[in-house]
């Protein structure tokens, strides 16, 4: 780990010292605009989240880039500035993908033709359950609404059911453990959902921790558990 950050510390100084030699010589100066072009699979230029800069959507992409050529439904719990709404809507590009977003306050915002934005509160499960019929089943569930267990726990008992055979379900920023009493009970709830994951069908769970980033994607099993008869 140590040999990589010198090495990385090297390049950037050789870098340095190139740029220097280049401007005594007369080239062409790199302009503010061109260092600010995305290279490569890069959104965050374009899109209003932090997804990005947390290094969650590196973990999504991770996870999700076997679905992008497919047609994917997906439903975001948490819309904000519909930022991550809209790079779904685009990084899924199958024209038959449909991404539905809910949130207690539907912003007033741009988003893609694929994307529909509802009005929910996640604790209203009668209408999560509407949502699910009416949309579902799902390939992928993001739960980045309240960061409240309550909430959270009445999320996922309604909508994994709703979750396709080797589909994801995606808890979002459970370290808000930390951040007050209102969010108490998140990390263990989600190492909760580890533990239970034969019972609950999962085929494999990541979590992940770091700073500003916690996540906790569970993904289905792709066959329902056999059920083994008493003799």
């Amino acid at each position: 780990m140590i040999l990589v950050l010198v090495a990385a510390v090297k390049n950037s100084n050789n870098a340095m010292a190139k740029n220097k030699s280049a401007s005594k010589k007369g080239k062409r100066q790199v302009t503010k605009k061109e260092e600010e072009k995305p290279s490569g699979f890069s959104y965050k230029f374009k899109y209003k989240t932090d997804k990005f800069e947390t290094g969650l959507m590196h973990y999504y992409m991770q996870h999700f880039q076997g679905m992008r050529n497919r047609p994917v439904r997906m439903l975001e719990i948490g819309i904000g500035l519909a930022g991550s709404t809209n790079f779904f809507a685009d990084y899924f590009d199958h024209p038959q993908s449909q991404i539905i977003a809910i949130d207690i306050r539907v912003p007033v915002v741009k988003v893609r033709k694929n994307v529909k934005m509802i009005n929910c509160n996640q604790n209203d499960t009668a209408k999560l359950q509407r949502i699910a019929r009416a949309h579902g089943p799902f390939d992928i569930i993001i739960d980045d609404g309240s960061h409240r267990m309550v909430e959270t726990k009445k999320s996922f008992d309604t909508l994994y059911p709703h979750v396709k055979p080797g589909g994801y379900y995606v808890i979002e920023d459970f370290m808000a453990q930390y951040l007050g009493q209102e969010f108490k009970g998140m990390l263990p709830y989600v190492l909760d959902l580890g533990q239970r994951a034969v019972s609950l069908n999962m085929y494999e769970f990541t979590i992940h921790s770091g700073f500003r980033c916690s996540t906790a994607i569970f993904r289905k099993n792709l066959s329902k558990p056999k059920v083994r008869q008493k003799k």
